[in-house]
């Protein structure tokens, strides 16, 4: 039997139209991510082009593919599967095999969809499983100039501001929705806290958020806003810089240049923690910068401390539980969490409950990513021991949540269990009976049980950073794994 076997037939959308004179990109099912020269890459892909009737005809050693068909208006990702076998064997007999022909509920499309997409994302190399880079550009902090950094970076005069309008030409933003800050710099809210107060002001939290794009070049700069209490993480080609916060002392305007010594091509992300706020980017003017590409997939948590990332160290709220999680998915996921909240707990009336605030966050992710969330989890509960009413408002949540997201597949998590391994607390099986109680007849929503996960603490309740990590884990194998069910 031959190693390969020989692919034929008329590559079409679902509609029939064929992908005429297109290349397509083949990788490997589930793909493998390795590192060349400090450079991300996604190995073992290889190219056929179709026919002006979009005939196919390319030798492929059988196996899971992911094909990609680049289009005038966007990428066109096709699952595929080559059986082994004697001779010729036509495309179309391999493709889509895994979607049903009408799903019944907008739903059941996104969780097709979303498995497609999760057998081939392993989420193995991300941010939080690489550690950070082991030969890291040089990073330098400093106050510059209105047009530049200080020399000798006084050359990255190309610049993408939020000031100027020109920051969302360039960069992909994740975590928050955005809100001037002194009118030259943006911030990241994500959660609506109160009628006012918020480390974003006027009601609102960030908690962790990041800026993407790709940039061509040997040098750039990210123009912030500088403070002790601001923090900044840097990502390139998926690794940390470092996982020790960047902040500066002096405030007002202020710049981290990343000097890489060699141009090349290099997906980088700036991360900020909670009120930290963003200008843009320089570069210099023969370099060149775009925007990172939307994620096929995006996730907002409604979630209290916990999902605020309470108890990682000082400016390192993307080590929280939520932004693990959407790591190891390989999908970016907004931390909407407010410290002391509830369905029905309100930390003594200082905190909106859940169903107060719940609109307005799908909204703001809504306004800038324009469209609702295909993923909403919502971890709730361990602030409502001991109160009653829970089930009618985790209801009116849960209500809420289809209504504004009708195509989101909806993970809802029990309440954190603190005293695991030992037996929860008094009450806490009260409220889990209370979330179940809401979630009955709902299609679409998926229920996961927190009790009896244990994690390390940073004091009675809250996980450290290693809990954290091992919660946001535990939660995308949890995910994965209702994903993956028929």
């Amino acid at each position: 039997m031959s190693d390969t076997r020989t692919v034929t037939g008329v590559l079409r959308t679902r509609s029939g139209q064929p992908f005429a004179n297109k290349t397509m990109t083949w990788s490997p099912a589930p793909r493998r991510a390795v590192a060349r020269e400090g450079v991300g890459f996604v190995d073992e892909r290889f190219f056929s082009v179709t026919g002006a009737d979009g005939a196919v005809n390319v030798d492929v050693v059988p196996g899971q593919y992911l094909v990609m068909v680049s289009l005038a208006d966007a990428d066109r990702y096709i699952q595929v599967t080559i059986p082994e076998g004697e001779g010729t064997f036509n495309i179309a007999d391999g493709m889509y095999q895994e979607v049903p022909a009408t799903p019944s509920e907008p739903w059941e499309t996104t969780r097709i969809l979303l498995r497609s997409f999760l057998s081939t994302t392993s989420g193995a190399a991300n941010p939080h499983s690489q550690g950070a880079m082991p030969a890291p550009p040089t990073v330098v902090t400093g106050a510059g100039g209105p047009a530049a950094p200080a020399a000798p970076y006084d050359m990255l005069t190309k610049s993408y501001r939020y000031a100027a309008g020109t920051l969302a030409n360039v960069a992909r933003f994740d975590g928050g929705g955005g809100k001037p800050y002194f009118t030259d710099y943006r911030r990241f809210p994500v959660a609506t806290r109160a009628a006012t107060g918020g480390n974003a002001n006027d009601g609102e939290d960030a908690v962790s958020w990041r800026a993407g794009f790709v940039v061509d070049a040997a040098a750039l700069a990210f123009r912030v806003v500088g403070s002790s209490v601001f923090n900044y993480r840097m990502i390139v080609d998926g690794r940390y810089v470092s996982v020790t916060p960047t902040s500066m002392t002096t405030g007002g305007r202020q710049y981290i240049v990343l000097d890489f010594g060699t141009k090349a091509v290099r997906v980088v992300q700036i991360e900020g923690s909670q009120a930290a706020a963003l200008d843009g980017i320089h570069i210099a003017p023969a370099d060149t910068v775009t925007r990172l590409e939307e994620a096929p997939f995006g996730a907002l948590m409604f979630g209290d401390s916990f999902t605020g990332a309470t108890g990682v160290p000082a400016g390192r709220d993307g080590d929280g539980l939520a932004v693990v999680a959407g790591d190891h998915l390989g999908l970016p996921l907004w931390a909407s969490g407010v410290g002391g909240s509830g369905y029905v707990a309100t930390a003594g009336g200082t905190v909106f409950a859940l169903p107060q605030r719940i609109g307005t966050d799908i909204q703001r992710y809504v306004d800038e990513k324009g469209a609702p969330p295909q993923l909403v989890i919502v971890a709730m509960g361990i602030n409502d021991i001991g109160s009653g009413g829970i089930a009618p408002a985790a209801a009116t949540c849960f209500d809420i949540i289809r209504n504004r997201c009708p195509a989101a597949l909806v993970f809802v998590l029990g309440p954190w269990d603190r005293a695991a391994p030992l037996a929860p607390d008094a009450g806490y099986a009260e409220v889990k009976a209370s979330i179940i109680t809401a979630l009955t007849g709902r299609t679409g929503f998926f229920f996961i049980d927190s009790q009896g996960i244990d994690f390390t603490k940073s004091d009675a309740t809250h996980p450290d950073a290693a809990g954290h990590q091992a919660l946001g884990v535990w939660l995308n194998g949890r995910i994965r794994s209702l994903v993956a069910q028929t």
